[in-house]
């Protein structure tokens, strides 16, 4: 979150970015792609990528797919980041 911190506004703290999940920061305006990356920690080394999966806090890291079943019904209650999980372009979902 770091790397998104550089971009925000005037009046939006490192904080507030940090921690954006717990305070509802709103970053829409101003957002950034970034490229992320997710790490297996359970030992098997042939995972595939889920569908949904958690990132930070209460965030959550949509692929296209679960993006397109989720989007209607999840219309206002969080805010939508484009992001890249390594070369695919992908969206990921605060709620």
């Amino acid at each position: 979150m770091m790397d998104t911190a550089r971009y925000s506004p005037d009046g939006v703290s490192i904080d507030d970015v940090i921690w954006f999940s717990e305070l509802n920061t709103s970053m829409a305006d101003w957002w950034q792609p970034i490229i992320t990356n997710l790490y297996d920690d359970s030992g098997d080394r042939c995972v595939d990528i889920p569908e949904i999966c958690q990132w930070v806090g209460g965030t959550l890291i949509l692929s296209p797919k679960a993006f397109r079943a989720v989007e209607d019904s999840t219309a206002g209650c969080g805010e939508f980041y484009r992001s890249r999980l390594g070369l695919k372009s992908i969206k990921y979902l605060i709620v």
